[in-house]
């Protein structure tokens, strides 16, 4: 997880907005013990657990993941928004079988040098291989280990294949508009090789009627997260900024009195997977004794920081707080 780059995120919020937040991050299943569709799985299931369990509004929840994290954040979005496209495959032949439910759009998405094709000819593969950390080869492995392998026509070894549902998405050429939340915005580094893939996505679902915002910057994969790829550190500082003024946008506060402050220069350091961030409705007149304890002392912004694994019980102290005790207006999960 990437603790300091999260914390920077909040820490930015609370200054220019003085908004609080609380983070989830979803510790969800990894290949190459629990391959797909197990990860969006648990995505799907974390979305739904903030909504439906925690009874989180959706115009306070804003989505969020980098690199395969964000492809998990564009496959939940597309499944929440219509559940018959997904199936969940349960080994008891005698169990019942999972119900999800559409679900309401998220007010904003972030994604974050996101992997949203598993094909390697575009022209930033072909440039930036000797910049990016990112590979072929490394390509072939996640490709590997994460999709289920399936033979086409005969057994031949030479004709197998991989399931990649989740990576169809950058397929789509219209009804972006539909499954994606209103407003979106991109981190993309100029020397990474997703690029241009994840570009064209940007483009067709402009066009398709996306509010897409892209910042892009002559740096590697992941560069947003992975402070410490970034050379020039006012580039991190003008991203921050640029995150904070999306999210204070996307959940409806663009008209309000800005509470601005020195900007906050982040202490680079680690870095995070796949999240969803919630922003939760302020609470104006909570006394600041009264802070909900669910509320950590331990960060500058007094946020919390959470991990959301399907398998234990979690959010068990947030679930029993009533409304009027969540205090916090965004939840990074």
């Amino acid at each position: 997880m990437y603790m300091d780059t999260n914390i920077a995120w909040i820490n930015v919020l609370k200054q220019k907005y003085g908004l609080k937040c609380m983070i989830m991050s979803v510790d969800y299943r990894l290949a190459p013990e629990f391959r797909y569709p197990s990860p969006v799985e648990d995505v799907v299931r974390a979305y739904e657990h903030l909504i439906q369990k925690i009874g989180i509004q959706s115009e306070k929840i804003i989505v969020v993941g980098d690199s395969a994290g964000a492809a998990l954040i564009l496959e939940m979005l597309f499944i929440t928004h219509d559940p018959s496209m997904f199936e969940i495959e349960i080994a008891d032949d005698n169990a019942q079988q999972p119900v999800l439910s559409e679900l309401p759009r998220p007010a904003g998405t972030v994604l974050i040098s996101p992997l949203v094709t598993d094909e390697t000819c575009s022209e930033s593969w072909k440039k930036n291989e000797k910049h990016d950390y990112i590979t072929q080869y490394t390509a072939k492995v996640i490709k590997r280990d994460y999709f289920e392998p399936t033979k086409k026509g005969d057994d031949n070894e030479d004709e197998e294949e991989t399931t990649n549902q989740i990576l169809g998405i950058a397929k789509l050429q219209t009804g972006f508009s539909a499954f994606m939340s209103p407003q979106v915005l991109m981190y993309i580094g100029n020397y990474e090789v997703l690029r241009d893939d994840a570009l064209q996505l940007a483009l067709k679902a402009e066009l398709d009627g996306v509010a897409w915002q892209t910042v892009i910057e002559d740096n590697v994969h992941d560069w947003f997260c992975v402070r410490e790829v970034v050379k020039d550190k006012m580039t991190i500082i003008r991203a921050d900024q640029t995150f904070a003024d999306f999210c204070y946008k996307a959940i409806g506060k663009p008209d309000q009195e800005k509470e601005r402050a020195q900007p906050y220069i982040p202490t680079p350091r680690s870095s995070l997977t796949s999240g969803l961030e919630a922003v939760l409705e302020e609470d104006e007149d909570e006394d600041e004794d009264e802070e909900s304890s669910y509320l950590s002392d331990t960060t500058p912004s007094n946020s919390s920081l959470y991990d959301f694994g399907l398998s234990r019980l979690s959010l068990d102290e947030f679930e029993q707080k009533s409304s009027s005790k969540r205090s916090s207006e965004i939840v990074f999960v």
